[in-house]
């Protein structure tokens, strides 16, 4: 049985910290049930935040159980939050697994760099100056002025790091933006060839 949250469809803190993504997004939840047989479901991306994913599903994991969510390209390990249930499927509230719990620890720093990113068939056409906030192994975070595209690929080229990364989240935190990025080429291999 699917443990279910009873609280209004307007509820707005099973959202809470993400951002609304104006263009439908679909993906699919991977996920063992309790005896063991495998199960999935096309879901539609609804929000993206620092801390997880929103998703619109017909059908979901139990509370607290791990799933694995493919976006396009992006895999994402998560943990089911929340979920509620509405007339034509549920509205899930999924945690990065390893949100609190990386693998590799992430080194804060501070630092500033300029990144340029794709527009859309435009390569690195757009740009502006950003903060280097922290870096792990997979990826960094910055603190930039401008809106940067869900799943843009963009180019950071700092005093001591130049990278290539696909955006994970960009969240609005006052009048500046998170930026979170997955590298696709790390720093050490960023631009050998």
């Amino acid at each position: 049985m699917i443990d279910r949250v009873n609280q209004s469809a307007d509820d707005s803190d099973i959202a809470q910290g993400e951002v609304e993504d104006s263009r439908l997004q679909l993906g699919k939840l991977e996920w063992y049930a309790a005896n063991g047989e495998a199960r999935s479901c096309i879901c539609e991306v609804r929000r993206r935040g620092e801390r997880g994913i929103t998703v619109v599903a017909p059908r979901c994991p139990e509370l607290r159980e791990m799933a694995t969510l493919r976006d396009g390209q992006s895999v994402y390990r998560v943990v089911v939050e929340k979920s509620l249930d509405m007339t034509d499927g549920f509205v899930v509230n999924l945690s990065y697994a390893s949100a609190g719990r990386r693998r590799e620890e992430r080194m804060r720093t501070s630092g500033k760099a300029s990144i340029a990113w794709d527009t859309g068939g435009h390569a690195f056409r757009s740009s502006c100056e950003a903060e280097v906030t922290d870096v792990s192994m997979d990826g960094l975070q910055l603190i930039t002025a401008e809106r940067i595209p869900d799943a843009a690929v963009v180019r950071v080229f700092g005093e001591s790091l130049q990278c290539l990364g696909k955006v994970r989240y960009c969240v609005e935190k006052g009048a500046k933006y998170r930026v979170g990025l997955h590298f696709i080429r790390k720093p050490s291999d960023a631009y050998t060839g």
